[in-house]
């Protein structure tokens, strides 16, 4: 999926900016701040002083149309407007520069390493990635402290815990253990199950007993997070592979997420559509299925271009809005601070295949909650992650 990135400026500070697109490619009208939808912005008043005010920018609030506009600064919460009248302790300017929600990764691997420059996780900080959901694929994680990051509980970490290695169903009592395990992550605010039946020891999991598990983790609060069984033809087949993980979800009554769905080799070229039909079936059923595509062109399909706009929702109001992440993803009056601003004609990413350290560029100023991780395109060291937690419902836990 490549990102195309036009030229979204008008220097007035009396005009917004509406992006539309014709064949693909993103084309820009100028309208007048006094068009701006109110109701985008919230109502409630900005504090005469402010922590940091970023001004003069083109503002993405993750959904609508952008303007030209201010974003203003206290403790963790922000103000958003077309102008803002306030004396600040500091001052970024941003006049050619984008101000968007900073970017959600819902799917990411265990940190090998717990040393507190690794934990800063630069390469997510610095292109502005500012929340990381952890253990996905089924294991457990360190967690991060430069983002803000929510875990799932791993499939993989309670197998293996309960039973090891071995390719064997668990007994009635291992399988107890298994769901005391779920049960006590989900106390500890775990996002949900995230099931990974592709690799062993996971893949040996039946589907009843990952419906036990899964049906733990709903009764939490949580959902089923999972990376499907195959994407190919190496072992179940990719349809059926996505039909058991709608089926997990329908029988133990939690969201399915589906995660980096992808058409992957010849064999099962052309199922896209068909993919997309089980999960639009299963939601006409009432089931909440959600899927993800990743953007890199390796192990992957179905590249197109997105337009700025595009990029933007998906990476912060619509992962937010899907997660049910509560005042974040999106740039509104008492949302949380968790901003980036970044220069479209030079955001990039750095990372080859022979440099994956490599830190992204374009990207200015990076703000989690409240505090600059990221100033004048340098990471200032700052660590002010937090766990974001689900809450599970009243009298599940004690």
């Amino acid at each position: 999926m490549k990102l195309r990135f036009p030229s979204f400026f008008d220097r007035h500070r009396t005009r917004g900016v509406e992006a539309g697109r014709s064949g693909g490619v993103a084309r820009t009208r100028t309208l007048t701040a006094t068009l701006l939808p109110i109701m985008l912005l919230g109502t409630a008043p900005v504090p005469e002083r402010v922590d940091l005010l970023i001004r003069g920018g083109t503002v993405f609030t993750g959904n609508g149309d952008p303007f030209v506009g201010d974003v203003a600064v206290v403790g963790d919460r922000i103000y958003v407007g077309p102008h803002a009248i306030v004396t600040a302790a500091r001052t970024v300017e941003t006049r050619t520069m984008i101000a968007s929600p900073g970017f959600i990764d819902p799917h990411t691997h265990r940190l090998e390493s717990g040393s507190a420059r690794i934990r800063l996780v630069l390469p997510f900080l610095v292109p502005g990635v500012t929340t990381a959901f952890t253990a996905n694929d089924g294991r457990a994680t360190v967690r991060p402290v430069g983002t803000n990051y929510t875990s799932y509980v791993g499939l993989g970490s309670v197998r293996e815990q309960v039973i090891g290695t071995s390719d064997r169903a668990p007994t009635p009592a291992e399988l107890d253990c298994e769901r005391a395990l779920v049960a006590a992550a989900m106390c500890a605010n775990a996002m949900g199950l995230t099931p990974e039946l592709f690799y062993a020891p996971r893949s040996f999991a039946e589907t009843s007993k990952v419906v036990t598990l899964a049906r733990e983790a709903g009764s939490g609060g949580g959902i089923d997070d999972s990376h499907i069984g195959d994407n190919a033809s190496y072992t179940v087949e990719l349809k059926a592979a996505v039909a058991e993980a709608i089926a997990v979800g329908q029988q133990a009554s939690l969201p399915v997420h589906l995660s980096h769905v992808r058409a992957l080799g010849r064999d099962v070229q052309g199922s896209a559509p068909a993919i997309i039909a089980m999960v639009e079936a299963a939601r006409a059923r009432g089931q909440t299925v959600t899927p993800d595509h990743y953007p890199w062109s390796v192990s992957s399909n179905a590249q197109r271009v997105l337009s700025l706009a595009e990029f933007i929702h998906r990476s912060t109001a619509l992962t937010a809005d899907t997660f049910a992440l509560t005042r974040r993803g999106h740039l509104r009056t008492d949302a949380f601070a968790v901003d980036v601003m970044f220069d479209p004609a030079r955001y990039a990413p750095a990372a080859t295949y022979q440099g994956p350290e490599r830190l992204a560029r374009g990207v200015n100023t990076v703000v989690v909650n409240g505090r600059l991780a990221v100033a004048n395109g340098r990471a200032t060291g700052i660590a002010a992650g937090r766990a974001l937690r689900q809450v599970p419902p009243a009298g599940r836990c004690r």
